[in-house]
C-alpha cells in the first residue's frame, strides 16, 4: 500500500510540476502583452496628440478660406437680390407702359 501511496504522490507531483509550467508560460505571455499594451498606448497617445495638433494647423489654413467663401456668399446673395429688384422695377416699367399704350 505504500508503493501506491508513493505513486500517486509522484503522479500528483508530476501533475503540480506541469500545472506549474504552464503557470510559467501564461505569466511570461502576460509580461509581453502588458508590454505590447504599453507600447500600444504610447502609439495612440501619440497619433492623438499629432491629430489634435493637424486639426489645429488645419483650421488656422482653412480660416482665410472660409472668410473668403463667407463673403462670395454674402457678394452672391446681393447681387441676387440687386437682380431681382431690377427684374421687378424693369416688370413695373413694360406694365406702365402697355398699360398707356392701350
Amino acid at each position: 500500500m505504500s508503493n501506491n501511496n508513493n505513486d500517486g504522490i509522484n503522479r500528483l507531483e508530476g501533475k503540480l510540476d506541469k500545472l506549474d509550467e504552464r503557470l510559467d508560460g501564461v505569466e511570461k505571455i502576460l509580461v509581453l502583452q502588458e508590454a505590447n499594451l504599453k507600447e500600444h498606448m504610447r502609439r495612440s497617445d501619440l497619433l492623438e496628440e499629432m491629430l489634435s495638433a493637424f486639426r489645429n494647423d488645419t483650421e488656422k489654413e482653412l480660416d482665410p478660406i472660409k472668410k473668403h467663401v463667407t463673403k462670395v456668399q454674402l457678394a452672391l446673395s446681393w447681387t441676387v437680390k440687386l437682380f431681382v429688384a431690377i427684374a421687378a422695377i424693369a416688370g413695373f416699367i413694360l406694365t406702365i407702359i402697355q398699360i398707356t399704350k392701350s
